[in-house]
C-alpha cells in the first residue's frame, strides 16, 4: 500500500505544536504527518520564502511514490497554496485541505509590517489569482479545498492547483 503523508502547516505566529491533536488523529488513521516550523513565523519574509521551505521539505522527506496532502490553517494554506501554483508544487500533491486561510487577501494586512504579511493583502497577485480563468483542467482534479469562508460560503470546491479556481462540486 501507499504510504500517505500528511503535511500540516500552521498560521502566522504559531508553530507545528499547534497540530499535535491532529496529528495524531490522522497517524491512527494511517496517515504519517509532518508539522514543521515555517520559520520565521512572524510575517516578516515572503510567502515565497516559506513555501521555498515547504518544497526543501518535501523533497527531502517525502518520496515521490508518496500519496501527499497539505493542510494549512491561515497562512499556512496560503504557503500550501503558493507551493502549489508557484513552484509547481501540484506535480507531488494529491490534496489540498485549508482552513481560514485569506484566498482573496485580508485587510488587516495593510496594517502590519513585514513583508509576508502583506503579500496576504487583498489586492496581491496571489489573491487575484482566484479571478483568473482556468486553464488547468487536469490539475484541477489534483486538489480539494475545503474551505467555505475563503470560497464565497461554498461547502466543497476543487480547487485548480495551477491557477487557485475554484470550482463547485
Amino acid at each position: 500500500m501507499t504510504q500517505r503523508t500528511a503535511i500540516l502547516l500552521h498560521g502566522l505566529f504559531d508553530t507545528g505544536k499547534v497540530f499535535l491533536d491532529l496529528s495524531a488523529r490522522l497517524h491512527k488513521k494511517g496517515f504519517r504527518t509532518l508539522a514543521p516550523d515555517l520559520v520565521p513565523n512572524d510575517g516578516s519574509v515572503s510567502i515565497a520564502t516559506l513555501a521555498a521551505q515547504l518544497k526543501e521539505i518535501i523533497e527531502r522527506k517525502v518520496e515521490p511514490s508518496e500519496w501527499l496532502a497539505l493542510i494549512g490553517f491561515s497562512m499556512g494554506g496560503i504557503v500550501a497554496r503558493y507551493y502549489l501554483q508557484e513552484l509547481n508544487g501540484y506535480q507531488r500533491t494529491q490534496r489540498l485541505i485549508t482552513i481560514s486561510s485569506p484566498h482573496h487577501g485580508s485587510w488587516l494586512a495593510y496594517a502590519a509590517e513585514g513583508e509576508g504579511i502583506k503579500r496576504l493583502a487583498t489586492k496581491e497577485p496571489l489573491a487575484a489569482k482566484t479571478q483568473c480563468p482556468c486553464r488547468h483542467a487536469q490539475a484541477a482534479q489534483a486538489a480539494l479545498a475545503l474551505d467555505p469562508a475563503g470560497f464565497d460560503d461554498c461547502a466543497c470546491t476543487q480547487l485548480c492547483v495551477a491557477t487557485g479556481n475554484k470550482h463547485s462540486l
